[in-house]
């Protein structure tokens, strides 16, 4: 999945993610690549985040030089996983605990977690 997010061929990705889970399940060594790889091919990531636990300040930055935006979901928005939307694609990863992932392809479900997202993002501050 995280390949694939890889290959889009549209330059922007939205994140509502716990960064925790995903470095449970895919390594630091391997997000730390993947980022980079990222910034390469010039997709930029819009992330909400969760408060569920503490990760390395390197995944919390935002700006410019590494094409990310992040907001913090308030401290009652606590879930387990990342959601990400990117092109006409949902792409979902659990956590460790269940350990599963999925992509759905669809014009209207992925319009419609956008608009959610960008719901979301206008009721939070960076």
């Amino acid at each position: 999945i995280m390949e694939e997010l890889l290959n889009m061929k549209g330059k922007e990705q939205l994140f509502w993610s716990s960064i925790s889970d995903l470095l449970d399940v895919l390594g630091n060594r391997y997000l730390q690549s993947w980022v980079r790889r990222r910034i390469k091919r010039k997709i930029w990531s819009r992330c909400l985040l969760t408060k569920k636990s503490i990760v390395p300040d390197l995944y919390l930055k935002s700006n410019e030089s590494i094409l990310r935006e992040i907001r913090i979901l308030p401290q009652n928005f606590v879930f387990d996983g990342v959601l990400c939307v990117f092109d006409n694609k949902v792409a979902y990863i659990s956590s460790r605990k269940e350990l599963f992932g999925f992509v759905i392809e669809s014009n209207e479900f992925s319009a419609l977690v956008r608009l959610i997202f960008h719901s979301m993002w206008n009721m939070t501050t960076s």
